[in-house]
Order: C-alpha cells, then structure tokens, then sequence
C-alpha cells in the first residue's frame, strides 16, 4: 500500500510539473506578435500660477474649459527563431508588419473650441532585423546586413516573451507570486523605442505635445506592485492552458525637460525661455489576464485594462511680457489604459 502511495504521489506530482507554464522557445518556429493599446484622459485640475501670484484654479474661472486626449497604437511583427540553444534563444529575425499610431487632443470652453489631431508610423514598418545574442546582451542589426541606420537599431529590444511574469517553479491553482514592475516597460513599449513618428496639427501647449508624442517619450520606468495568480490550467483546442489573473498597481514619474526640447527643435520653435521642469507621474491600476500555452511553451495571450491618472507639473521661466514671466502649471488626467497582446503561428 505504502508503494502504490508513493507511486501516486510521483504521478501527481509529475502532473503538476507538466502543468508548469514555463518559457521554451522552439528553433525554427515562427511567432506573430499583434499588439494594442488605448489611452483615454479627462483634464481634472488644472492650477496656473505666474510669477508670485495666487495660483489659479483655471477649471474654476467659469469658462467651461475642458481638455479631453485619446491615444491608440497598434503593432504587428513575426519573429522567427532562427537558433536556439538548451531552450534559450540565441538568434531571432524579425519582421515589422504594422507600426501606427493615433492621437487626439481636444480643448474647448465656452468661447471656443479646438482639436489636434495626430497620426504617424515608423520608418521600422517593413524592415527586417536580427537580434543575435551577445553574452547576456543583444545585437541587433538589418536582416540583409547590407546597411546601418543606427539611429533606427537603437533601443530596439528583443524581449517579448514574458518568461518574467512566470513564477518560476511550481504553483498550485490559487497560488500568488510578485511580478516585478519594471517589466511593464515591455508590454507598454513593446520592442523598445520603435520610433514612433507623429505629425500634428495647430499643437502648441507642451502638454499636448507631450501627449501627442510617442508613449516612448513620456512613460517613465514603473514601480509598485504586479501581482499573479495562477487560477487555472484548463484545455482548449487540444492545448494546454495555465490563465493567470494578474493585478497592477504601479506608478511611473519621467523628467521631459529634454523631451519637450527636442520636440520644439523637431518643429522649428524657437524657445525664447528656460523650462526649469516638466515631469509626469503616471499611476495605473489595472486586472487582467495572462494565458500561456504549456506544450507551446509561450504566450497566447495578454490584456490588461485599468483606471489611469497623469500629472503634469510644467515650470518655465520665459521672456519679459506682459503677462509674466514665471509660469507654474500643474495638471491632472484621469482615464483609462487598455493593453491586448495576442501571439499565434503564420
């Protein structure tokens, strides 16, 4: 009797190790990466102070002025492991198919109104690069290796396969693990700076600039809790599948002094003051789901969604008018931020 338990014992406990969800790249296989992500804010509060003046609640001076800014991003790219060694990748091509971005400010109050409207893509859209590792880092250059364009190559990144968000040994369903933060920067920035292009019209407000700009520019690296839970393994389709529920209460805070100037260079403004400081803190609390094929040994699916709050505090110190010439604004969003990842074969 005391055998047959033994015996039963390992059987289940092989069950649970095979039910792991864990990362394991096949060479050769070819993974289709589509991504999205929607960006919804309301101004809040905004308070203006010039020079040593009372500061000003301008959503209080009863003008009815309202701000409202909606952000959409999609991107499509297959990567194809080219070499992989002992289940980790040492070589991966990949192919951009799709990089676009949308974005819309609009402003208004009881005497006017007005509205920005932002549309771009990446000159990376069509391009083919390779990712060789090197060490624990990774090189990266075009497909072809006929050509350099460094500015492109740079801050691309290769990882896209969450194995961070995995627990890493063995759970049970109902069993919590810590995700840490900073690996958010992956799913809100996938594949690193993509060089996002947008084009606007009539936008002059830095905040609006900065809004319209790509997320690369205007998110900081996260801090702050991702929390997992395994809360299924379930079968679908003859796959094996681990859902994890995942809980995010994170927050981002980025200095866009340098932004906001390169911004103004990009569009030929001539900034005739000092920006002493512009940052953003963004908080963003969010549930979603992870959902990882275990045979595969990959990702099927990823979604978060979750209430977004974005502070501005922009301090500028310009030339004499008559107006002032110290400006302190300090703004509040409130909104939404909704990320969907799926990944699936040709």
């Amino acid at each position: 009797m005391k055998v047959l338990l033994a015996i039963g014992l390992v059987g289940l406990a092989a069950l649970a190790s095979d039910d792991t969800p864990r990362y394991a790249p096949k060479e050769g296989a070819q993974l289709v990466r589509t991504w999205e992500s929607r960006i919804e804010l309301d101004l809040e509060k905004w308070e203006l102070r010039i020079d040593d003046r009372e500061p000003m609640d301008v959503l209080e001076l009863g003008l009815g002025f309202d701000m409202q800014i909606e952000h959409n991003r999609q991107l499509e790219l297959t990567d194809t492991f080219t070499r992989v060694n002992a289940g980790r990748p040492e070589r991966v091509e990949r192919a951009f198919t799709t990089i676009a971005a949308k974005a819309k400010a609009t402003r208004g109050s009881e005497r006017f109104s007005s509205e920005t409207k932002f549309e771009g893509t990446s000159r990376l859209a069509g391009e083919r690069v390779v990712f060789e590792r090197d060490g624990d880092a990774w090189k990266v250059g075009f497909a072809d290796g006929s050509r350099t364009v460094e500015e492109l190559l740079a801050g691309l990144e290769q990882d896209l396969d969450f194995s961070a968000w995995l627990p890493g040994r063995s759970v049970e369903i109902g069993e919590r693990w810590k995700i840490e933060a900073r690996t958010l920067d992956a799913l809100l920035r996938p594949g690193g700076a993509l060089k996002l292009e947008l084009k606007a019209s009539g936008a002059s407000s830095e905040a609006i600039k900065i809004i319209g700009a790509s997320p690369d520019l205007w998110i900081g690296e996260f801090e702050g809790d991702v929390d997992a839970t395994l809360v299924a393994v379930d079968s679908k389709d003859g796959a094996r599948l681990a859902r994890i529920r995942l809980e995010v209460d994170a927050r981002a805070e980025k200095d866009l002094r340098e932004v906001i100037r390169e911004l103004n260079e990009t569009a030929g403004h001539v900034d005739a003051g000092t920006l002493e400081d512009c940052t953003d803190v963004l908080t963003w609390e969010a549930e979603g789901a992870l959902v990882w094929d275990i045979a595969a040994g990959r990702m099927r699916s990823l979604e978060l969604d979750g209430h977004l709050d974005v502070a501005y505090r922009i301090h500028a110190i310009g030339e004499p008018s008559g107006y002032g010439t110290e400006w302190d604004h300090r703004m509040s969003f409130h909104g939404k931020l909704a990320v969907e990842l799926e990944v699936g074969e040709p």
